[in-house]
């Protein structure tokens, strides 16, 4: 299957978006035959045409559902090529087709990208425009600045785990950002989802009362926007340093899997977009915590369903010292 196959349906997007259930990091994926993953390239003009071909059968009712089309290839060209694909390539070939939905495209990619592929992408838009290409209303809107609202940041009394959330605005649409971190692992973000606007007072009251069912205490505190993206970009940096350690290893985790919701790496990919516009805290890079293990480790999820109980700290004791064992798993093999 095609990555361009495995998009998220147009009708359906806006409401998966912020479906999306939290999810451990070995959750269980389908084996991923993308070119980003099978490691035989992106043959570009072919996964531009499916692109667009597949474009517009249903006009979004919010633009972010054009962004995570964006978003999602701007992930892979950042494992299969990296920016020099999407400049050199991906992007000249949007252009060339001079078409509505190329536009669309171009606009979307540009509100997500990182600074040199976004500025070319907003160039190759911007040509179009001037050439009189059609731009539908609604499509202006991703020209708009994105704010923020308020942040949270959620930690339990054993610092096993942390959430991070944030609401962004643009125009009459919003959603919530939410960012699991795994502190037994570097500080990892271990996943990202996004909610609807209304659930993040839902998601704060749930989040404790999970960590009371298991005698651990959630607090919550509201941080300003400067420390919030610290605090994202810590996590989203240290992830990528185990991503990439994985990728070395063979162990990374499929690109697109068999599902319609967005996955990892293209939320990391919006989410770095949302925070990119907001204050710098002036604080250095935080050095990564590096690990025995380049796999994340499962974090204790403070929105468990099952709510498993966090790990009790270790005891001081007396007399001979303690005996340690270590349990190593590898993932996707069977038996485990």
């Amino acid at each position: 299957m095609s990555p361009v196959s495995r998009r998220r349906k147009t009708k359906k997007s806006n409401k998966i978006a912020r479906q999306r259930v939290l999810t451990g990091p070995f959750a269980d994926t389908e084996p991923c035959d993308c070119p980003a993953c099978s490691g035989e390239g992106v043959d570009v003009p072919e996964l531009v045409d499916q692109m667009l071909g597949g474009f517009g059968e249903a006009e979004p009712t919010d633009p972010m559902e054009t962004e995570l089309a964006a978003a999602a290839l701007v992930a892979m060209f950042e494992v299969a090529g990296g920016e020099d694909a999407l400049i050199g390539g991906l992007i000249p070939e949007f252009e060339a087709k001079a078409t509505t939905p190329a536009l669309t495209l171009l606009l979307a990619i540009a509100s997500v990208a990182g600074d040199r592929v976004g500025k070319a992408a907003a160039a190759a838009a911007d040509r179009l425009i001037d050439a009189a290409v059609p731009m539908p209303g609604w499509v202006a809107e991703l020209r708009e600045p994105v704010t923020a609202g308020e942040c949270w940041h959620l930690t339990d009394t054993e610092g096993a785990a942390s959430i991070l959330a944030c609401s962004f605005h643009r125009n009459e649409h919003g959603h919530t950002a939410v960012v699991m971190v795994d502190h037994t692992h570097c500080g990892a973000a271990s996943d990202i989802a996004l909610t609807d606007l209304d659930q993040l007072p839902l998601l704060l009251e749930q989040a404790q009362a999970s960590g009371a069912t298991r005698g651990v205490e959630v607090t919550g505190e509201s941080v300003d926007l400067a420390e919030f993206r610290w605090l994202v970009e810590d996590a989203l940096d240290a992830r990528a340093v185990h991503d990439d350690q994985d990728a070395r290893t063979g162990l990374a985790d499929p690109l697109f899997a068999e599902s319609e919701l967005p996955n990892y790496r293209t939320l990391a990919v919006l989410l770095r977009s949302r925070i990119g516009a907001l204050p710098h805290s002036g604080k250095p890079k935080a050095p990564h915590r590096d690990t025995l293990f380049a796999t994340p480790s499962p974090v204790p999820r403070l929105l468990s369903a099952a709510n498993r109980k966090l790990p009790a700290k270790p005891k001081g004791r007396k007399g001979s010292a303690p005996v340690y064992q270590i349990k190593v798993s590898l993932r996707g093999t069977k038996p485990p």
